[in-house]
């Protein structure tokens, strides 16, 4: 299908702009924006992108006569904004020539009033590689090569640019710097960037919220039920939002998530209600004084320790040991009497 603008069927919507539809009319965005005979006089809403469809079919009419400098056929809506050149060329035609689309300024100069240095800059490398695509930035092309914003030997193709582009809009910096000053640039030179919110973050709510930046809908239970998996539809009813941190849940997974009281739920994690404190136990604070060792008064040891030692202190007592499945045999079970003692008692 052609554009009604142009009469070409080129479909290229880095380069051309997104071929649109509406009420049987199909253009080029591009060729929109840059027409000298359509006016935008509705809103964003109505009509292709505040184009009405009566004003581009009276655009298109004015414009049949009208011959394009390059390709030599009719409806050339382009024409040179330098004042005094008389060149006229379709969009697409001005593209294929070397012509300046300027999206800052939303003008169209000629190959001949583009005013871009037509001389590569000093320490230009054709062999140094482009920092998008990683291939040779080439031949020097004062439209085809673009700068970085920060550093003078880092170049890109506009061909690799012109996606980026497209899906950041507002969120478009210089890839090292982050600099938003990088857009303003680039649109000078020919590169789109649209007025909107990154791409992604609209395709994320789209169907949920007008907000853009509206975070995907997941279910916050600990194990969730549901065989579609945590992130809940836009058709999708929730089951219950906790009232504190704000999660949504499953129907299904709102039962074993947290409980609901006057109408209001709180997820389990969330849960503030108060729990049967321990009973405080008091602790007897053990001697620490080091006393002569039982069987060998050389050798000082803790008090508590030579207690258990000499059999005067006794958590596990004797009776315990004597029962059975305690420790094998008489000897293991001694053993394993006086290390839990020792451990008990060291507190």
């Amino acid at each position: 299908m052609s554009c009604i603008v142009c009469k070409m069927e080129e479909d290229d919507e880095t380069v051309y702009g997104e071929m649109k539809t509406h009420s049987g009319i199909t253009c080029h965005h591009f060729c929109l924006l840059f027409s000298e005979f359509i006016p935008q006089r509705g809103k964003d809403d109505e009509g292709i992108d505040g184009f009405l469809c009566k004003d581009i079919q009276n655009g298109a009419k004015k414009a049949q006569k009208i011959v394009c400098s390059f390709c030599k056929k009719p409806f050339a809506q382009l024409k040179c904004a330098y004042v005094g050149c008389k060149t006229t060329y379709h969009f697409i035609c001005g593209i294929d020539n070397d012509c300046l689309m300027n999206f800052k300024e939303m003008k169209t100069y000629c190959n001949q009033h583009t005013g871009m240095p037509q001389n590569p800059p000093e320490g230009y490398d054709e062999e140094r590689f482009c920092s998008i695509c990683f291939e040779p930035i080439g031949p020097y092309h004062p439209l085809k090569c673009i700068q970085s914003h920060c550093k003078e030997k880092v170049w890109m193709h506009s061909s690799c640019l012109r996606p980026f582009a497209l899906e950041a809009g507002y969120g478009f910096k210089c890839l090292l710097c982050r600099s938003p000053d990088f857009r303003e640039n680039v649109m000078q030179k020919g590169i789109y960037v649209p007025n909107r919110d990154i791409q992604w973050m609209l395709n994320q709510c789209e169907g949920r919220s007008q907000d853009p930046s509206a975070p995907l809908q997941i279910c916050g239970a600990k194990v969730c039920k549901s065989s579609k998996g945590r992130v809940l539809d836009a058709d999708e009813a929730v089951g219950g939002i906790c009232g504190k941190c704000h999660r949504p849940f499953h129907g299904g997974c709102v039962q074993t998530s947290g409980h609901e009281e006057g109408g209001k739920f709180t997820c389990f994690d969330c849960d503030e209600r108060e729990l049967e404190a321990p009973e405080e136990v008091e602790v007897e604070e053990k001697n620490q004084e080091f006393v002569p060792m039982p069987g060998n008064k050389r050798m000082k040891i803790k008090k508590y320790v030579a207690d258990v030692h000499s059999d005067r202190e006794k958590v596990v007592t004797d009776e315990a040991v004597s029962q059975p499945g305690f420790h094998h045999g008489p000897r293991q079970a001694k053993h394993a009497q006086f290390r839990l003692n020792y451990f008990l008692n060291s507190f």
